[in-house]
């Protein structure tokens, strides 16, 4: 317990793999409408050749391919309401990865002006008890948690990839 009480926030935490996934799911896009634009271009010119075509054989020819393209542009369509949808959301998460952060860097200026003595005393506050069981951490909530609206003492999960959820009552009475 004396680490958590004595160390800073990590700088890696700030770090953001939104970047990364956000430039490949660009780059799919643009595949994408790439691909769509140049089918596009391909009904578009088989349209206007279907007009000047006097033959039926030709025009039937001509009206299957651009029955093709059309059903080729479905699932391109599709792909890219798709891409857009996780477009969306990846910005929607990292305004609240951002938002998390100033929160944090708040708190990281609030728990800096306690002395450790005082830190200790605050987690003991919002803990009865903390457990290591494979790997995780297990806090026992306590009378701060209760305070909040809790329904008596719970245990929440922190788990080794740095997840964190209440799992059960301490009471016994089951998963929350």
């Amino acid at each position: 317990m004396r680490s958590c009480v004595t160390q800073p926030l990590s700088p890696s935490a700030s770090r953001s793999p939104t970047a990364s996934l956000g430039t490949r799911i660009q780059e799919q896009r643009a595949e994408a409408e790439a691909k769509r634009l140049a089918l596009r271009a391909e009904a578009d010119k088989l349209m206007r050749n279907l007009g000047h075509e006097s033959s039926s054989r030709a025009s039937h020819l001509l009206a299957e391919r651009i029955g093709a393209i059309e059903a080729e542009l479905e699932p391109i369509h599709t792909l890219i309401g798709l891409l857009d949808g996780q477009m969306q959301a990846l910005q929607v998460a990292a305004e609240q990865v951002t938002q998390t952060m100033r929160i944090l860097e708040v708190f990281d200026e609030a728990w800096a002006a306690f002395n450790v003595a005082e830190r200790q005393a605050d987690l003991r506050h919002l803990a009865d008890g903390l457990r290591s069981p494979e790997g995780c951490a297990d806090w026992l909530l306590g009378r701060a948690a209760r305070r909040r609206g809790g329904s008596g003492a719970e245990v929440a999960r922190a788990d080794c990839n740095g997840g964190f959820r209440r799992t059960q009552r301490r009471d016994g009475a089951g998963p929350l």
